[in-house]
């Protein structure tokens, strides 16, 4: 259909896709000379892929240049979704960044890029021009609009190949295969981690017979899954040898709390989560070197709930402590750790758990961080940079 035939149409975006979810059908050209007109009309888009098409998770950052050499910055998170009727549904976190937080990771030579134009047919409906010639519609906007192509009211779908779950057509891929081609090895690879039966296994013969207790620390990015990691090692050490009792802290639960913090601030309301003041780390080694001489400590927790630290009960000494939380691998405990377990969760990845945990279930809402969008962008502007600070150290 020409597009002077359908400038009148205009479709509202429904809620499902103004919240976490994207309904985004893909679509080739047979005849990819009855868009050319529309050239003239095109935004010039880079977008810099912070995943690996692996992972379970999409991240890519965005810079936008209008035909006025206007710039614009947005950052992307994606899960893998689903084809449904030709469509891929699947979740989407999309926000504004500064171009200083883009500059940080387009700078770093080790992420995959993609350049492409685009110009929009109508509200939903956009038409890439990439580097190598091929052309591609994609129809991302409300069932509604889906529903019209479908019937034929938008366009005919006979003019057009379904892509939606074809790898060739997916803008990851494509950067990542670019990115092989000039360079001669992947991108961003995926370290494996050590299994956590064989962990375990290393820890039982380095432990022996010795009653002294044994220190383990788990530590990896945020949402990396070393909560996870300490529980599994924690039931198959338990198996191993019940009466060794290995117990489980975490140095999130030494977290100051919003009424502290906000005091250090002289009252102004905290918002970085993720600096090491946060967590009262000295007052966590104190704690820890008493446990290894034998002295049990004042049992620690954190409600997300009031944002506030919660002290009831006593910890007592265990002959296997497992200590995992953001600060595991903070300097001031190198000489109270006995055995490291670092877990190599990629970003993309750890920046979607942590997404779903902190704002999409409940119980772990923070309402100081806001929204998702709020959370991605802090995330990418605060937390990774933090990450890669302390990984120079």
């Amino acid at each position: 259909m020409h597009k002077n035939n359908i400038d009148n149409l205009r479709f509202e975006h429904s809620y499902e896709h103004e919240s976490h979810n994207e309904t985004e059908i893909k679509l080739v050209p047979k005849n990819p000379e009855q868009f050319a007109e529309l050239r003239g009309e095109t935004k010039f888009l880079t977008q810099v892929y912070l995943s690996h098409p692996s992972e379970p998770y999409n991240l890519r950052i965005r810079e936008t240049i209008s035909r006025n050499g206007a710039s614009a910055y947005t950052a992307t998170l994606k899960d893998t979704g689903e084809i449904i009727d030709g469509a891929k549904s699947r979740l989407e976190i999309e926000t504004t960044i500064s171009k200083e937080t883009y500059e940080f990771y387009a700078q770093q030579p080790h992420y995959p890029r993609l350049q492409k134009e685009r110009a929009k047919l109508i509200d939903g409906v956009t038409v890439d021009w990439f580097e190598n010639g091929d052309q591609l519609m994609e129809i991302e906007s409300s069932a509604q609009l889906l529903g019209a192509f479908n019937r034929g009211l938008v366009l005919d779908p006979n003019d057009f190949i379904v892509a939606s779950d074809d790898t060739r057509f997916d803008n990851e891929s494509r950067a990542h295969q670019a990115f092989r081609d000039t360079t001669g090895h992947d991108a961003l690879p995926i370290a494996s981690d050590t299994p956590v039966e064989l962990l375990a296994r290393t820890i039982i013969d380095q432990v022996g017979s010795n009653e002294a207790p044994f220190v383990v620390t788990v530590s990896g990015r945020s949402g990396s899954g070393k909560t996870t990691k300490a529980l599994q090692l924690i039931q198959l050490l338990y198996k191993n040898d019940p009466s060794r009792r290995p117990i489980l802290l975490s140095t999130d639960d030494y977290n100051r709390g919003k009424t502290a913090l906000d005091a250090s601030l002289g009252g102004e309301a905290w918002t970085n989560w993720d600096d090491d003041f946060v967590t009262h780390t000295e007052l966590f080694a104190e704690h820890l070197a008493q446990l290894k001489q034998g002295r049990s400590i004042p049992k620690h927790s954190f409600n997300f709930i009031t944002q506030e630290p919660e002290i009831e009960g006593l910890v007592t000494p265990a002959s296997i402590i497992i200590v995992e939380g953001i600060q595991a691998d903070n300097p001031c405990l190198s000489e109270l750790r006995d055995f490291v377990v670092r877990i190599n969760t990629p970003f993309a990845t750890s920046t979607g758990n942590r997404l779903v945990r902190d704002f999409l279930e409940a119980e772990r809402s923070n309402t100081s961080m806001g929204t998702a969008q709020d959370g991605l962008r802090y995330i990418l502007e605060v937390v990774e940079p933090t990450h890669q600070q302390r990984a120079r150290l």
